[in-house]
């Protein structure tokens, strides 16, 4: 009988025949012989944290939520060995106690590891790659339904499957490289648009991580549940937020918006509040006047754009179809009402950035077409080949990737 999954913020909503939860990869195996007897298409989902129909299957799911935990930690190589589905905030206090962190982390912790890799999910640091460039080898069942080792002697490989969508197969055993534990210091200030404006390279440049959030309205603030601390008017100014790493003569502190303490402990978002969303990267160097020209654009698009426009900066890696592959960028991230038509905005939003060579967040709303996949993503025809001959049946190609994968 038919079960229907839905995503976390319910804008994803499909009829799948079977969801299944394995407990180990024998019973993924047998999942994927029966797909590829049958010639069915099955898909994998992690937490269900993207908004885009990237896990869509119509004949089944694999839930790797029982596919989770530590396997092994070596805190001398520095690596750590967890289940594709294990969640981000596991990670953090059980690496902790091994006097051992995350390089870099997102804000959703609720997210598996596996998803964040599978879609290229960014911390933020122009200095810190995102989890998939910390991937160093995996284990993966393919197309074939046999179990592959890759790692870092098939860099061709690693490369595709640190940010793979899910279509080379089922990812079920990660090896992380980590590093030793860390606090971060927290430092955020309300402050007009031109103070920020002015100095924005600089202080990208300068901070292990910044998250500019930029108000276009009073409301803005309140929508996410961003304390500016402030009485002035809120419209047209910008809440910065940075973290560095602590020195160890600093102590751990609570004090308000200068917070000292575990790095897995300060970095997560304050809000989970899910809304349509588009992110899109750009090179770096283009920070300043891609932000004056998106500050137009927002206002012109009052009141859908009444919610904050964020800025964060992210460090180059070598997956094929990372945002930052080889290049740093300046993440993009727009949101609108969901009562709203907002298919128009967005339209316009992806005009404007088409002129920055932008590339994606494949777990966002995004307008990539084909034509501009093989523009933006100078390995896009390697993965593709490396996803035919993995998967030459398409069992975990879905009808939302094809158009750009087959």
């Amino acid at each position: 009988m038919a079960q229907t999954w839905t995503n976390n913020s319910g804008n994803v909503k499909f009829s799948v025949e079977n969801i299944y939860q394995p407990k180990n990869e024998n019973q993924i195996q047998d999942l994927v012989y029966q797909a590829i007897i049958k010639k069915q298409q099955i898909g994998v989902v992690g937490s269900g944290s993207s908004i885009t129909p990237v896990t869509f299957a119509k004949d089944g799911l694999i839930d790797l939520k029982k596919i989770s935990g530590f396997k092994a930690i070596d805190p001398y190589k520095k690596r750590v060995f967890v289940g594709a589905g294990t969640k981000i905030k596991d990670l953090g206090e059980n690496l902790w106690l091994k006097d051992l962190a995350l390089f870099n982390q997102a804000e959703n912790i609720n997210a598996t590891i596996g998803g964040q890799i599978a879609t290229g999910v960014n911390g933020s640091g122009l200095n810190l790659g995102n989890y998939s460039s910390h991937l160093l080898a995996c284990r993966m069942i393919t197309g074939y339904g046999e179990i592959i080792e890759i790692n870092e002697s098939q860099p061709n490989l690693l490369h595709a499957a640190q940010v793979s969508l899910g279509t080379l197969g089922v990812m079920i055993g990660l090896e992380l490289e980590v590093r030793p534990k860390f606090n971060l210091k927290e430092h955020i200030d309300h402050e007009p648009y031109q103070d920020v404006i002015r100095n924005l390279d600089e202080r990208i440049a300068k901070n292990r991580h910044i998250n500019i959030y930029w108000f276009a309205s009073d409301e803005s603030a309140q929508i996410f549940k961003l304390d500016t601390n402030s009485t002035d008017k809120i419209t047209d100014s910008c809440l910065v937020e940075t973290f560095n790493e602590a020195r160890e003569t600093e102590r751990i502190s609570d004090q308000y918006q200068r917070r000292i303490n575990k790095s897995h402990e300060i970095y997560p978002q304050k809000s989970e509040l899910s809304l349509p969303e588009m992110q899109y990267f750009i090179p770096i160097e283009f920070a300043t006047q891609c932000f004056e020209e998106l500050r137009e654009f927002m206002f012109r698009n009052l009141p859908i754009s009444k919610y904050p426009l964020k800025l964060s900066a992210t460090g180059s890696d070598e997956a094929f179809l990372s945002p930052n592959y080889k290049r740093d960028n300046l993440a993009i991230n727009i949101y609108a009402n969901p009562n709203e038509n907002y298919a128009p905005f967005f339209e316009e939003f992806d005009s404007i950035m088409d002129k920055y060579q932008p590339r994606v967040n494949w777990s966002k709303m995004h307008l990539l077409t084909q034509k501009q996949l093989h523009e933006r993503y100078e390995k896009a025809n390697k993965f593709i080949d490396i996803r035919r001959k993995l998967d030459p049946q398409r069992i975990f190609l879905n009808s939302y990737l094809a158009p750009l994968f087959a």
